[in-house]
């Protein structure tokens, strides 16, 4: 919309603007994934404005998500106003933040991209578990990794209080709630 105005009158003029790529690409995906499922990637590419030719596209993924090497680069033609689906299968791997990239190219310069994410989490919610030693004088206590051996999310941690009442592990007891999802603690 443009206003303009003067001494002698006031006009207004308005209009319909259209903003997108000259091709779109959407993605449709699974909101999340847990190591092991098998899921599927479709792209939805619509040729709106760009010019007519091949197009190539090549989909890469982080470590956490798997696509299908073979079908991840392809090349077609896509006419004005025409559209091309595509259908790729993914895969969890382990936990963490998986992120798709999506890059669309054509001979004549156009490069687009697009990045998603698909995050991988475990099935079973975060475990707390204790261990309660009593330390001898003179006595030794091994902290190593093999504490977290069963572990499958990244990011596990070990936490170790000496105290002298275990009824109250003041540590656990402020990170849960640290942790807790609402905010309110």
């Amino acid at each position: 919309m443009a206003v303009a105005w003067s001494k002698a009158g006031v006009g207004h003029a308005s209009t319909d603007v259209v903003i997108r790529d000259p091709v779109v690409v959407t993605a449709s995906l699974p909101q999340f994934l847990a190591p092991g499922d098998k899921a599927e990637l479709r792209l939805d590419i619509a040729n709106t404005d760009g010019p007519a030719g091949d197009m190539n596209l090549k989909v890469t993924s982080s470590s956490s998500v798997v696509i299908d090497a073979a079908e991840a680069e392809q090349t077609f033609n896509v006419k004005p106003g025409g559209k091309f689906d595509l259908t790729l299968p993914l895969s969890g791997v382990h936990p963490g933040d998986g992120a798709i990239n999506i890059e669309l190219t054509s001979a004549d310069g156009l490069s687009l991209q697009q990045s998603v994410s698909v995050p991988v989490r475990p099935a079973a919610l975060p475990v707390t578990t204790r261990h309660p030693l009593t330390i001898e004088p003179n006595a030794s206590l091994k902290v190593d990794g093999e504490l977290l051996a069963e572990s499958m999310l990244q990011g596990s941690a070990v936490s170790i209080s000496v105290t002298r009442s275990a009824a109250f592990d003041i540590p656990a007891l402020l990170t849960s709630l640290d942790r807790y999802p609402y905010g309110c603690a």
